[in-house]
């Protein structure tokens, strides 16, 4: 049926939760993964981005006007090095920033 999915899609099989991001991802590409959406900021998104393996960036950013106090620190300036912003939208209190990374 178009759209679903195999039985056991999200089972990462013998991948140790601090397995590097490349490994967890063959992993879910070996059980059928094609696309994934990682949510949980940067944290989350750190070991994909260093590995190279994380190819549009979708990020929603508290609208922190100048009176409001300062926001939260990245590491980077938005987007991540290598990506281009595509689009930026006012959406309720956030700001949705995308991105895609920048041909080679």
């Amino acid at each position: 049926m178009p759209g679903s999915h195999g039985a056991g899609i999200m089972d990462l099989k013998d991948v140790p939760a601090d397995s590097a991001a490349s490994a967890v991802l063959a992993s879910l590409y070996e059980g059928g993964v094609r696309r994934l959406l990682l949510d949980g900021g940067l944290e989350v998104a750190a070991p994909f981005l260093a590995a190279g393996l994380v190819d549009r960036v979708l990020a929603y950013m508290a609208d922190r006007r100048a009176s409001r106090g300062p926001g939260v620190a990245l590491p980077w300036p938005l987007p991540p090095p290598g990506f281009a912003i595509t689009g930026a939208w006012k959406v309720r209190e956030f700001v949705r920033i995308e991105g895609e990374r920048r041909p080679a």
